[in-house]
């Protein structure tokens, strides 16, 4: 069994990444009609996951810049590596 080292979870204010769905110029596909609800749940859910296992589960605050949000990541990444 397979199983992933680090898992980074993104993590966003629901209403802020639907209006960013709405102006997005690609085609929508079925995960983008979910209601506001479900996507709340589904976080929520994969928030808990990572909270029970803080050594391989880590909550990245996605509301800012995303180059900050890159920056972040690697640099969490490189650490864990250099261990």
């Amino acid at each position: 069994k397979i199983k992933a080292d680090m898992t980074f979870i993104l993590k966003v204010n629901i209403s802020k990444a639907l209006q960013r769905l709405k102006t997005r110029a690609t085609k929508k596909n079925r995960y983008d009609k979910f209601s506001k609800n479900f996507y709340i749940k589904v976080q929520n859910a994969f928030i808990k996951i990572a909270k029970k296992n803080k050594k391989r589960y880590f909550i990245v605050d996605n509301s800012r810049d995303s180059k900050d949000t890159e920056k972040l990541i690697l640099n969490k990444f490189i650490k864990v590596l250099s261990r």
